[in-house]
């Protein structure tokens, strides 16, 4: 990093020199600080790449257990329709009955 030590006309020559000093201040710093601060860049990468990961698993998870908890939801409502066509008059006097018992309980 190479800074501009070009100072309008006039300037006092000692005014020139403390900002010369400046400058090069600065750029020692830099230079002393860049190898931390991509220390902190890479950790910060790593750590986004660790939480994305953790992120996937859990996605991957909770898609399974969708999945699954549809099937699981598609084969009791085949098990019911299977029972209602097999047995229709038990099926209507079984919701009359429920039917009447969450009326006298919700009453």
């Amino acid at each position: 990093m190479t800074p501009s030590t070009t100072f309008p006309t006039g300037t006092n020559p000692t005014v020139g020199q403390a900002a010369e000093r400046a400058h090069e201040v600065v750029d020692r710093a830099a230079q002393k600080l860049a190898p931390t601060v991509d220390k902190a860049a890479l950790a910060a990468h790593e750590t986004i790449d660790r939480a994305a990961g953790a992120a996937t698993g859990a996605a991957d998870w909770a898609q399974d257990a969708s999945r699954k908890l549809a099937d699981r939801s598609t084969e009791m409502s085949n098990a019911c329709s299977t029972f209602v066509r097999a047995q229709p008059i038990m099926s209507v006097v079984g919701a009359l009955a429920i039917g009447y018992l969450f009326g006298r309980v919700f009453r």
